[in-house]
């Protein structure tokens, strides 16, 4: 895994272990990045001290292979019904991740209202989730409201993060969707 500190020509590789030494760095709070193909990025701000602290460890996971074939929304009651076709068929269970806003052209996994995890079973082609109009509205969401929502395959042995400038909590190891984002009006 590559080690890189934000805004900094510094890298490093972390052996077999995971351990890694960064030289050069003055004290402080430098931002690295943890990156490897096939897996997920972290940030962390570490601090740097004279006696060399070092860094918490990080637990990245390896992205998802699941592809979700068609994803549509339905209004349901007081709630909203997610659901839609997973390939291949799930020879274990796989989680998932909705992300859902208010504007398509922004959404994503790291640029959302609200994130709410799932997990289909094995043997599994198809998933449905249920948010309710309490959890929606708690993200700020008003009744009639155009709501946005994508759907992430997930690795949630993965490590996550609170991003430093939005506040949200990053999931690292979410798979890009095969598909956009569908929408709703909230009941």
């Amino acid at each position: 895994m590559q080690v890189q500190v934000d805004g900094r020509s510094v890298t490093a590789e972390t052996d077999a272990a995971g351990n890694f030494t960064l030289t050069g760095l003055p004290i402080g709070s430098p931002t690295l990045q943890f990156n490897r193909p096939g897996y997920g990025r972290f940030v962390q701000t570490v601090e740097v001290t004279k006696d060399n602290t070092p860094a918490p460890p990080v637990r990245l996971g390896e992205l998802p292979t699941t592809v979700f074939s068609t994803f549509d929304i339905t209004p349901y009651g007081a709630s909203i019904v997610v659901h839609g076709t997973i390939s291949p068929r799930l020879t274990q269970p796989q989680a998932h991740r909705l992300f859902v806003g208010s504007d398509f052209r922004t959404l994503s996994n790291t640029n959302y209202l609200l994130s709410v995890g799932f997990t289909a079973p094995a043997g599994a082609d198809r998933f449905q989730d249920t948010i309710s109009s309490t959890v929606l509205r708690g993200a700020g969401l008003q009744s009639f409201a155009l709501v946005y929502i994508t759907a992430y395959a997930d690795n949630p042995m993965a490590d996550t993060y609170i991003d430093a400038t939005s506040g949200r909590r990053i999931y690292p190891a979410t798979a890009p969707p095969s598909l956009g984002s569908t929408f709703v009006n909230l009941p």
